[in-house]
């Protein structure tokens, strides 16, 4: 863990959709700001007062340009910049499964490239905007970008607190290579080795490459902190990775 002075980003991994940046990407940052709303009444005793209001999420991502017939990420963020709809992120300080992580809905707003000098390497920036009404999550690498090849526990058990009232759990499954046909189940226990796991919901079946957020489940789950994902029925094999909170 890093100590008070911090930490090198040396791995960072970023997941948008069925594409991961990491192997192409040197710069990112996220936001998540709430409008301040004024709130200031007769009886706010002569000084302003402020609320929240609606979140915006931001995100900046840029690193080497590159292209591909197809693959390759001008081709991805060009088709990104041309789509109205929105994709799923997931940002990781390391690709380590029950690492810290953050995840939001983005639409691309905007994309430069190619930049740079004579000399350089190519550059490329995108800018993304939130979109769908979840803002920014915290929570949990369950699964990190690796093969899947058999049903069973995807990934690792990770450990986010049981839901309160107010709070939500959230999952996605981001599928880079797709199997014939993938179902995952998000579970929930009371215990880390999940000896009586209790399924929360279900993604799938998936059979196409993208990403998919499981419709989010309000709690209080009394007692169920450890969560976890469960391929409940596969065909083939694939590339896959998992992202879980509560928020």
């Amino acid at each position: 863990m890093p100590g008070p002075g911090g930490v090198a980003l040396t791995d960072v991994t970023i997941y948008g959709d069925a594409f991961a940046y990491k192997p192409v990407s040197s710069e990112f940052s996220a936001a998540g700001e709430r409008a301040a709303v004024q709130a200031t009444v007769f009886g706010s005793g002569g000084a302003h007062e402020w609320a929240k209001g609606l979140e915006d999420v931001t995100a900046t991502l840029a690193g080497n340009w590159g292209s591909a017939t197809t693959g390759g990420v001008d081709e991805e963020l060009w088709l990104a910049h041309q789509q109205d709809g929105e994709r799923l992120w997931t940002v990781s300080m390391a690709e380590t499964a029950t690492q810290p992580a953050w995840a939001f809905k983005a639409a691309q707003m905007g994309y430069g490239s190619p930049a740079g000098k004579l000399g350089e390497l190519g550059a490329f920036e995108a800018a993304l905007a939130g979109k769908g009404g979840y803002g920014l999550l915290r929570g949990q690498l369950a699964k990190p970008k690796s093969a899947v090849a058999a049903t069973g526990q995807l990934g690792s058990v990770v450990t986010l607190g049981a839901p309160i009232t107010g709070q939500r759990l959230f999952a996605i499954l981001h599928v880079f290579t797709p199997p014939a046909s993938i179902t995952v189940q998000v579970q929930s226990d009371d215990n880390a080795g999940m000896t009586s796991p209790t399924v929360r919901g279900t993604i799938g079946p998936i059979t196409a490459a993208g990403a998919t957020f499981m419709t989010p489940l309000a709690g209080p789950l009394p007692g169920e902190q450890f969560f976890r994902m469960n391929v409940s029925a596969l065909t083939g094999t694939g590339e896959v990775a998992g992202f879980l909170a509560v928020v």
